[in-house]
């Protein structure tokens, strides 16, 4: 994506985040209701249909694993630079040192240390309208419903969306579109075991798209020939 597509993206984003935070505001419980259409026999669908569960796991594993590979690739070429055999061009790089940064920066920091852990809202599995003794809050709303690791923003989903700070940086735009399907998929999986809300997800692509812009944004300005 170019840099003028880059502005495109920046609206597109701003938009579909004013216009769910709109919605959310306004009818907060649809984020119960979007719950319960994976809710049935007082359970959540994952825990009759257990291949989610197992999706679930590998997706986790693959996610862990993708910035190890890519931290491997990283250091294979710069021992190949010294010998002045190097193997990625700049665009390359930074893609793959993109792929390491946004997870740390995006689920780690963002996700979990600062929402996750201090706005407190319950998962829908915890809240009593699918069994459990925590009250629904709404998104954006800091509670005392759960003390660490909570449901607002989703952690697996950021990771798994926090990949388009390297899959921006490339010129082919379908690699960021299959990182779409791949955040989609990874939300699937949390929001059908009862583990976050519809808005939890969302807003999880939306910040995390914002920090692909950033990254981006600051590589053009740096380095305006990639």
């Amino acid at each position: 994506m170019k840099y003028l597509k880059l502005k495109s993206l920046l609206i597109i984003n701003s938009f579909f985040f004013i216009f769910f935070f709109i919605f959310f505001l306004f009818f907060p419980e649809s984020d119960i209701y979007f719950s319960s259409l994976f809710y049935e026999n007082n359970k959540f669908i994952s825990e009759k249909i257990i291949f989610i569960k197992s999706l679930r796991t590998f997706l986790k594993d693959l996610m862990v694993l993708i910035p190890i590979v890519a931290l491997i690739i990283l250091f294979v070429n710069f021992l190949k630079k010294k010998k002045s055999k190097t193997f990625l061009n700049l665009r390359v790089k930074l893609s793959l040192l993109g792929l390491i940064i946004g997870p740390i920066i995006g689920s780690g920091i963002i996700a979990n240390w600062y929402f996750k852990d201090q706005w407190g809202r319950a998962r829908p599995v915890h809240i009593t309208e699918f069994g459990g003794d925590k009250y629904f809050t709404q998104a954006f709303v800091k509670s005392n419903q759960c003390e660490k690791n909570c449901s607002w923003i989703s952690g697996e989903s950021s990771a798994a969306f926090s990949f388009f700070v390297g899959t921006l940086i490339l010129k082919n735009p379908l690699f960021f579109f299959l990182n779409l399907v791949f955040g989609i998929i990874v939300s699937f999986c949390r929001i059908s075991m009862g583990g976050h809300f519809l808005s939890d997800n969302l807003f999880a692509l939306f910040f995390m798209v914002y920090l692909a812009i950033a990254f981006k944004y600051l590589v053009i300005k740096k380095r305006k020939k990639i």
